[in-house]
C-alpha cells in the first residue's frame, strides 16, 4: 500500500469511529428510559440488563456499520477536498480513481466483518436474547405487562392492568379469559399477584373481585356473577408469550429452497408464504454487501461536497441511506408482485452498485480534465 493510500485509510478511521459512537449513543438514549424503568421500577438486576444489551449488539452492528462506512468515507474525503489536498494531488497528476482504492479496501474489510457478525453473531445473539427474556419473564411476568393497555402476552387471555406497583404485583385488574371456546369469562379484581415456583406451578392470585359469565346456549339472557375475596387463576407457563420469535419457526435458506422446490413439483407453484420467507432469507444475506457499496459511494459524495461544507456531506449521506432503504421497500413490493425472490433481494445492491460506478466514473473524468 502506498503512502497516500495509508494516509487516506488513517483519515477514514476517525470519522468512521465517530459515526459508530454517535449511532451507539442514539441506541443507548433510545433505550435509556426503558432500561431505567426495568432497573428501578421492575426490579431487574443490572447484570441481566447488561447481558440483554450485549445480546442486542450484533443486530445493532449489522445495521449501523454500513451507515458508519458511508459517513466515514464522506467525512474523510469531504475534509481532504475542503483542505485542498485533493486539488494538490490532482495537480501532481495523481489519478482520482486511485483514491477510491483505499476506501474500497477499507469498506471490503468492514463488509467481511458485517457478514461474520450476521452469520455467526446474530444467530448466537438471537438464542441468547430468547433465553434471557424467557427466563426473565418466567421470574417476573409483569415485565410483559404494559400499564393502561390491553396485554395479550398470555395466550387465550387478555389482561388489562391500571398499575404495576412492584414486580409481579398488579392493581386494577381486568381479564378476559377465552381459553375455552364458547365459555368466555370476564374477571375483575382490585389487585393480584403472579405466583411462580420456577417449575410447572404458575398462577395468578386475585383479591376482592368478581367473575362474570354469559351462559349463552338456549338461555342467552342468563348472566352469572360471583364475588370473591381471593381467587387463584391457574395458568400454563408454556403459553407465556415473550414477544420474540420461536427458534423452531426459523428455517435455513437451504431448507426454504427445498420447500420451494417441493411445492413447485407438487402444486406447480410456490406458495406466497414460502416466497415471502425466501425473499427475507435472501435479503438478510444480501444486506451486508451494502457495506461495501455505501463505503465506496462516500468517496464521490465527499469529494463533490468538499467545498460546500461538512453539513452538506452529512445531508447527502442521509439522503443516500434513505434512498437505499427506499430501494429495499421497492424490492419488497417487487417480490410480492411476482419478481423472483433472489432477483428482488439483489435489486437494492444492484442499483447501488450501478450508481457508485457511474459517480466514480464521472468523478474520475472530472479529475482528469482538471489535471
Amino acid at each position: 500500500m502506498t503512502i497516500i493510500s495509508r494516509y487516506v485509510v488513517k483519515e477514514l478511521l476517525f470519522p468512521f469511529a465517530l459515526s459508530v459512537a454517535a449511532l451507539a449513543f442514539l441506541l443507548v438514549t433510545q433505550q435509556a428510559l426503558r432500561l431505567v424503568d426495568l432497573l428501578v421500577n421492575r426490579g431487574v438486576d443490572s447484570g441481566t440488563l447488561v447481558r440483554i444489551f450485549a445480546a442486542l449488539l450484533p443486530a445493532f452492528f449489522v445495521v449501523t456499520l454500513p451507515i458508519a462506512a458511508l459517513m466515514g468515507t464522506i467525512g474523510a474525503f469531504n475534509r481532504l477536498s475542503a483542505d485542498r489536498e485533493i486539488l494538490a494531488l490532482r495537480a501532481t497528476g495523481y489519478p482520482t480513481r486511485r483514491l477510491v482504492w483505499p476506501a474500497a479496501v477499507f469498506s471490503a474489510v468492514l463488509c467481511a466483518a458485517v457478514y461474520a457478525i450476521a452469520l455467526v453473531g446474530e444467530p448466537w445473539s438471537g438464542r441468547s436474547f430468547r433465553g434471557l427474556t424467557g427466563d426473565l419473564l418466567k421470574q417476573q411476568v409483569t415485565l410483559a405487562v404494559t400499564e393502561g393497555a390491553f396485554n395479550e402476552g398470555l395466550a387465550g387471555m387478555t389482561l388489562y392492568v391500571e398499575r404495576v406497583p412492584a414486580p409481579n404485583q398488579l392493581e386494577g385488574v381486568l381479564i378476559v379469559d377465552e381459553r375455552v371456546k364458547g365459555s368466555e369469562w370476564l374477571i375483575l379484581a382490585d389487585h393480584g399477584a403472579f405466583l411462580n415456583d420456577g417449575g410447572s406451578a404458575f398462577s395468578l392470585r386475585l383479591h376482592r373481585g368478581s367473575l362474570h359469565h354469559a351462559s349463552g346456549g338456549p338461555d342467552p339472557d342468563r348472566y352469572q356473577v360471583a364475588a370473591f375475596q381471593s381467587y387463584e387463576l391457574k395458568l400454563d407457563p408454556s403459553r407465556l408469550q415473550s414477544g420474540s420469535p420461536d427458534e423452531s419457526s426459523e428455517e435455513s435458506l437451504s431448507a426454504l429452497r427445498e420447500r420451494a422446490r417441493a411445492e413447485q413439483r407438487d402444486a406447480g407453484s410456490v406458495s406466497p408464504k414460502t416466497t415471502r420467507a425466501l425473499f427475507t432469507a435472501y435479503k438478510d444475506v444480501a444486506f451486508p454487501l451494502a457495506t461495501f457499496w455505501l463505503g465506496v459511494l462516500g468517496v464521490p459524495l465527499g469529494l463533490s461536497t468538499g467545498q460546500t461544507g461538512r453539513m452538506s456531506g452529512f445531508a447527502f449521506g442521509v439522503l443516500a441511506i434513505g434512498a437505499y432503504y427506499l430501494l429495499m421497500v421497492v424490492a419488497d413490493a417487487a417480490a410480492r408482485g411476482g419478481l423472483p425472490p433472489l432477483a428482488a433481494a439483489a435489486l437494492p445492491n444492484a442499483v447501488l452498485a450501478a450508481s457508485v460506478a457511474i459517480l466514480v466514473w464521472r468523478l474520475d473524468r472530472a479529475g482528469a480534465s482538471r489535471a
